[in-house]
């Protein structure tokens, strides 16, 4: 009883810990064809446009479709409804510019916080094996430069990657492999984890192509944008370098949505 008693105690206190935006407007839209997603801008403003509620939690809580699940109890129509916010946090809170990766896990945080108070949403973590992509050496072994020596502690640091998505392709100097399948996940067939398990160390200076996310049908957008079905997969590209992506299965964090309400009024 104590120990639920102080558990307890402990998620109020990070509950009230948790940072909030300033100002928040929330509206429910009317879904059309065209550009869907939640953009974290620089100074911590964020933007949905046409965003649904499962969208909304991925990119609070950081996590893929396939670690979101939903209760018997949450109405599916809740889960259907599109929605435009803009929410920005107080003047100083999330300094100007580019958001580093402490400012966007505030910034993550601010979104969980606006969640919980507009949509009463309520959830709880849980572990379940799930199917994941496997990063791993081809036969005939790793073909990627290893990277000169680079001071990657200074700001802004060289050690990172300056473009990654399928328009894109993928450019980074003196990255790890774990960072390339950390920033890969998402991009490839059903959005599963891309886990490394080359089992290689240092770092690396990686230019790969433009790559298509798997799509064969003419026409067909993909955040927006139609894809271009003569560029070849990421599978095919990351094979040219001496990688593949294997289907395997690992235990993994999963989200479960116990209570969600469509929002409050701004």
């Amino acid at each position: 009883m104590w120990r639920k008693l102080l558990l307890t105690s402990l998620l109020v206190v990070f509950a009230q810990e948790r940072p909030t935006f300033e100002v928040a407007s929330i509206k429910e839209k009317q879904f059309v064809p065209g550009l869907v997603g939640v953009d974290f801008q620089p100074g911590g403003r964020v933007v949905a446009t046409q965003a649904p509620l499962p969208m909304l939690i991925w990119a609070a809580y950081d996590i893929l479709p396939t670690q979101l699940e939903f209760g018997s109890d949450v109405p599916t129509a809740t889960l259907q409804t599109f929605y435009d916010i803009e929410a920005k946090p107080e003047a100083n809170a999330i300094p100007p510019g580019r958001l580093s990766r402490e400012n966007l896990r505030k910034v993550e945080l601010m979104v969980q916080s606006l969640l919980a108070d507009r949509f009463k949403l309520k959830i709880h973590m849980d572990k379940k094996e799930l199917p994941i992509y496997a990063l791993v050496v081809d036969k005939g072994g790793l073909k990627l430069p290893t990277a000169p020596e680079r001071d990657c502690e200074v700001r802004p640091s060289p050690c990172r990657f300056s473009q990654i998505g399928p328009s894109s392709g993928v450019i980074g100097q003196s990255v790890t492999l774990e960072s390339l399948a950390d920033n890969l996940t998402g991009f490839y067939g059903d959005r599963r984890s891309i886990v490394n398990k080359t089992g290689i160390e240092g770092r690396f200076d990686i230019k790969l192509p433009p790559f298509s996310r798997g799509a064969v049908t003419p026409g067909t957008l993909i955040d927006g944008v139609p894809v271009d079905l003569n560029t070849p997969s990421l599978a095919a590209i990351l094979k040219d370098v001496g990688l593949r992506l294997e289907p395997q299965k690992q235990m993994m964090d999963v989200y479960i949505v116990d209570h969600v309400e469509k929002p409050s009024s701004n």
